[in-house]
């Protein structure tokens, strides 16, 4: 989506804030994970089950709604 959406110049920029994004995200989930399955008591089986359903939800809606 960056390359055909962005201009050259600020590609790097996108990538980059991307990959920080998605670093932030996944070191913040490690704690909500944690918190969800040793705090809240849910199976830890359960969590990705309804994670793998999150994400095929998040899926088909990417699918749906961008351009193409």
């Amino acid at each position: 989506m960056a390359t055909k959406s962005l201009p050259a110049r600020n590609l790097a920029l996108a990538v980059g804030a991307a990959q920080m994004f998605g670093m932030a995200g996944g070191s913040a989930g490690q704690a909500t994970v944690n918190n969800l399955i040793h705090v809240c008591g849910i199976d830890w089986q359960l969590f990705w089950i309804l994670a793998g359903a999150t994400g095929m939800i998040l899926a088909l809606a990417l699918v749906v709604l961008l351009p193409q």
